[in-house]
């Protein structure tokens, strides 16, 4: 039941930092780390982050369909890891990546995604997603 409210509260984070972000803070940009990391927010209009990355138009069936098929990737890869490992690093990367990849439904869907920070233009989650597994590969 945790797991399920801890997506619940990323995906709401996650969804509500892209609404104000749409909503106040779309024009503007600054330098967080220079060289390295800014924050400059950019409409997708490609419905999803990847496509948005290779100008690439999918129709919406298409991305969704890709969408179940990596949750239910994610789902096995995660039953296998933790049958093996039984390890709480497994259980906060799946909270981390379930919540991503659902957000990244409703973006699809909604058509609400913003990316946020830019040298190499990626949300929050894929920060987040990107630390987590790391910090897996040390446990």
């Amino acid at each position: 039941m945790m797991t399920i409210v801890s997506i619940f509260i990323l995906i709401l984070m996650d969804q509500l930092s892209k609404i104000l972000v749409t909503k106040f803070y779309l024009n503007s940009s600054f330098i967080i780390i220079p060289k390295t990391l800014s924050f400059l927010p950019k409409q997708n209009t490609h419905g999803s982050y990847l496509f948005n990355l290779m100008d690439y138009k999918a129709s919406i069936a298409l991305q969704i369909t890709i969408l179940i098929l990596v949750f239910i990737v994610i789902i096995v890869l995660y039953k296998y890891l933790f049958h093996i490992m039984n390890s709480k690093i497994i259980k906060i990367s799946l909270i981390f990546i379930l919540a991503g990849s659902i957000g990244a439904a409703f973006d699809t869907i909604f058509g609400v995604e913003v990316g946020i920070f830019s040298t190499y233009i990626i949300g929050l989650y894929s920060i987040l997603k990107i630390y987590i597994l790391v910090l897996g590969q040390y446990f």
